[in-house]
């Protein structure tokens, strides 16, 4: 018999487990390790990693599903479960957004259900919360794991095909000095910072997460019907957050794009690794002309609004963030989030962004040359 180990017991483990099981594995034995008490959340979805109000940027119609989409596993659950999640499942579709920590509670549940499912094929996988893997060694008979207990024990086991899938690596120390965080997780730490004037470096999702994660801390964000404003607490007048920003701008909105994506002519991904496997030293300038090529196919009226035909990637850079540069960044954001949920209700796509969005996965592959 095999041995197979994961080490994290998080989404990545979850959908490698997942394909491993539709192929009816015999003669495995495998064994996962979680740092954790509870398996299947994953870092970025684990209650006091979060804040509650901190939303995933990703919907339910684009996780892969397991045994369930999100949707309907939320359709699935009680009354009482939702209003414990904060979930209004009226106001729910399959391109909402919501908080992580409703992806973990999924995912933790995809995890045990993913666990039956093995059991009934008769499929060992022996789960072991609460260890940590501090050590993976290469060894003649194979590779060796070295994990403490929740005792507190140091042990050693041998398997022949390891996996790490260890997630997202946080600083050892969030508060490098009193008052001067390295990262905004686990997002616990910010609710002991007091309410004064804070400074966030960077304008992106995560200085978005940190100024919404501080704000919840001191203060609530209140609907009433489609507006939601923030009521900050009463002792709170020196409560100010600044979002400090080298280039002066703001995230953009999701915008409307169909599901499955559609093919890519030019740019795709077997168009990249023959480039790749070319090893020529212009390759970025080469990815650019085949992501040039796509835009000029699927959206002629952007690339000659942009000057793409005769650009090169830096002049380009500087054109597509022009408009955003230009215009008071609070002011962009308010109209891009009204043109994104427009564009939402009539189910409009725009070409060249949806065309940008499906290029960026496979431009990327260029990147470990």
């Amino acid at each position: 018999m095999s041995s197979l180990a994961f080490v994290g017991a998080g989404p990545t483990t979850l959908y490698t487990l997942d394909a491993l099981l539709r192929q009816g594995p015999r003669g495995v034995r495998i064994t996962v390790f979680e740092a954790q008490a509870a398996v299947g959340l994953g870092t970025p979805y684990r209650p006091g990693w979060n804040d509650p109000a901190m939303l995933s940027n990703i919907a339910s119609a684009e996780i892969p599903p397991l045994t369930q989409t999100l949707l309907a596993w939320l359709q699935s659950r009680s009354p009482a479960e939702l209003e414990a999640m904060g979930v209004d499942i009226a106001a729910v579709s399959d391109r909402a957004f919501l908080p992580r920590l409703v992806l973990g509670r999924y995912f933790e549940s995809q995890f045990q259900s993913l666990l039956d499912t093995a059991a009934k094929a008769g499929v060992r996988i022996d789960v072991r919360a609460g260890c940590r893997v501090v050590d993976a060694v290469n060894r003649p008979d194979g590779l060796e794991l070295v994990f403490t207990s929740p005792d507190g024990k140091t042990a050693r086991s041998l398997f022949d095909h390891v996996v790490l899938a260890t997630g997202h690596q946080w600083p050892s120390r969030q508060e490098a000095r009193p008052g001067y965080y390295t990262s905004p997780w686990p997002a616990r730490a910010l609710a002991a910072a007091p309410p004064t004037d804070i400074g966030v470096r960077g304008s992106s999702l995560t200085a978005i997460d940190t100024a919404v994660a501080l704000a919840a801390a001191h203060g609530d964000f209140v609907r009433d019907g489609e507006a939601l404003t923030y009521r900050p607490g009463s002792a709170l007048p020196d409560f100010h957050i600044t979002l400090m920003s080298r280039k002066g701008l703001l995230p953009e909105a999701d915008f409307y794009f169909p599901l499955p994506h559609a093919p890519l002519a030019v740019c795709n991904p077997a168009a990249l690794a023959e480039l790749i496997d070319r090893r020529q030293p212009d390759l970025l300038d080469a990815a650019f002309d085949l992501f040039r090529r796509e835009l000029l196919r699927i959206d002629p009226a952007y690339a000659e609004a942009t000057g793409l035909a005769q650009a090169t990637l830096e002049p380009f850079g500087e054109a597509y963030f022009q408009a955003r540069a230009d215009a008071d960044p609070f002011v962009w954001a308010e109209a891009n989030l009204a043109e994104a949920r427009a564009n939402h209700a009539t189910k409009t796509t725009v070409s060249w962004r949806d065309a940008i969005l499906r290029m960026h996965e496979p431009i990327a592959a260029i990147v470990p040359i």
